[in-house]
Formats: C-alpha cells, sequence, structure tokens
C-alpha cells in the first residue's frame, strides 16, 4: 500500500476531511490531494511526521499501517465469545475510539462554524 492510501484511509477512518487535513498541514485542499493520490512525489519526513501528528499517531504507525490489520481484528472475536472480559475489552477501546472521534469532530464543527463566519463576515 502507497503511502497516499494509508494517509486516505487513516483520515477516512478518523471521518476528517481533506480540508481539515490541508489546514493542519497549512496548504490548499489541492495539494493534499496530491498527496493522497500519490502524486506528490517529494513529500518531506517533516510533512510526513505532521500528518501522523494530525492523524493522532506516530510516523512509525503511519508508515507500517495496513487496513487489512484493523479489519481482519474484528473478525477474529468469534473464538471468545466466552470469554467476556475479552470482549468487554474490546467494548472499553471502542467506546474510547468513539468518544475521541466525537471530541474531534466538534472541534471540526467549531473551526468551521469559525471559518463559515469569517467568510459571511467579508461579504
Amino acid at each position: 500500500m502507497k503511502i497516499g492510501e494509508k494517509v486516505k484511509k487513516l483520515r477516512e477512518l478518523r471521518n476528517y476531511t481533506q480540508e481539515y487535513m490541508a489546514e493542519q498541514l497549512g496548504m490548499t485542499q489541492q495539494n493534499y490531494s496530491l498527496i493522497e493520490n500519490d502524486e506528490d512525489e517529494d513529500i518531506s519526513l517533516k510533512r510526513l511526521k505532521k500528518i501522523a501528528e494530525t492523524l493522532e499517531m506516530g510516523l512509525m504507525d503511519l508508515l507500517a499501517f495496513e487496513d487489512r490489520q484493523i479489519f481482519n481484528n474484528y473478525g477474529n472475536y468469534s473464538f471468545v465469545e466466552n470469554n467476556h472480559d475479552t470482549i468487554n475489552n474490546h467494548f472499553d477501546t471502542e467506546r474510547k475510539l468513539f468518544e475521541r472521534q466525537i471530541t474531534h469532530l466538534e472541534s471540526e464543527v467549531a473551526y468551521l462554524r469559525k471559518l463559515l463566519e469569517k467568510k459571511l463576515d467579508s461579504e
């Protein structure tokens, strides 16, 4: 999987928009799109670190990401159906991920409202 594909999958899993990512990286959405489409051949290590930071992960985790690992892991719980502790731990982890996503979405909504207010004020 190419780096652009990884970035796109991780962005989508976090439910971030390209516009949000571009703003965090200090670039246009069109230039950010080049990264996801693997058309930015000279992506710097500094930029990759900032992308990983924006995606709330380490650079090595970003580089090592494989979407099959995530989706395959969800299918491996059938063998522990009777192990309630394992299942509860899974749901606790999932709940924390959803809480983080909600917090992020709330901040993204606030950010978009601010952009909208600026746009309306300038008209």
